[in-house]
């Protein structure tokens, strides 16, 4: 991570810890002081992570369907990604805001018009990324979605000297990355069980869909329980 990223995380965590020792809205309070947009922005891709004092991730703004890199102490995945493609097709961001926990990202790819807000759980050791996909051609159009986690995965006091090696498996609709060291990475969409693309029914001009994505990284049992709990909000109930 390097000490511009560090800087401006502890500098948000500073933030979020101020707001709740007076009792504010922690969330408001990010929004008025940290709400950043692109033609403001001064910063690189590097230094736009998100923090919940739990974990820290990377959303990143070359593409609207990104996620790379997660820490939450004593875990971490320097390679951590996660992908979500749009019609078969990465889909290049034009358009951002971020606050240190939200990230909104837009783009345009062929005739689908991609949204997609990225944010911690509340007080997890994971993050959720909500994508809202619309139909801006004059014609029905079938909508696939394809989606992936990769990485490796560390858990140590010093994370700076180790060499994390992880094997992947899938069951019961949730992906799970294990290690030797124990640490799980575990993923889960609301979309369907155990799959990692789906051609949805056509969308007609102007129509939209929303889906979520949720990832989690912490000890064997603990990241899987996280994504399984946010998978089964009942808002995702549509």
């Amino acid at each position: 991570m390097s000490m511009s990223n560090t800087a401006i995380l502890i500098g948000a965590a500073a933030a979020v810890f101020t707001a709740a020792a007076h009792d504010m809205s922690w969330t408001e309070d990010l929004e008025r002081a940290w709400a950043t947009k692109a033609k403001e922005c001064r910063l690189g891709a590097d230094d736009l992570g998100l923090i919940n004092r739990h974990a820290t991730f990377n959303g990143r703004i070359e593409e609207v369907g990104l996620v790379q890199g997660i820490y939450a102490p004593p875990y971490f995945s320097r390679d951590f990604k996660v992908v979500v493609l749009v019609g078969r097709k990465h889909v290049k961001c034009t358009d951002w805001r971020w606050t240190p926990n939200k990230l909104t990202r837009e783009g345009v790819s062929e005739n689908w018009k991609v949204t997609s807000e990225l944010y911690p759980i509340a007080g997890k050791r994971g993050g959720a990324m909500e994508v809202t996909v619309e139909n801006i051609g004059k014609e029905a159009k079938p909508l696939t979605i394809t989606y992936d986690m990769v990485g490796t995965l560390g858990a140590s006091d010093n994370w700076g000297f180790n060499h994390p090696a992880c094997a992947g498996d899938r069951e019961q609709g949730v992906y799970r990355i294990r290690s030797g060291a124990p640490a799980e990475a575990a993923f889960a969409s609301t979309l369907d069980d155990g799959v990692n693309q789906v051609v949805l029914p056509p969308l007609a001009p102007g129509e939209k869909r929303k889906c979520a994505f949720f990832f989690a990284l912490g000890a064997p049992g603990e990241a899987e329980r996280i994504v399984k709990a946010a998978k089964g909000d009942p808002r995702w109930d549509v």
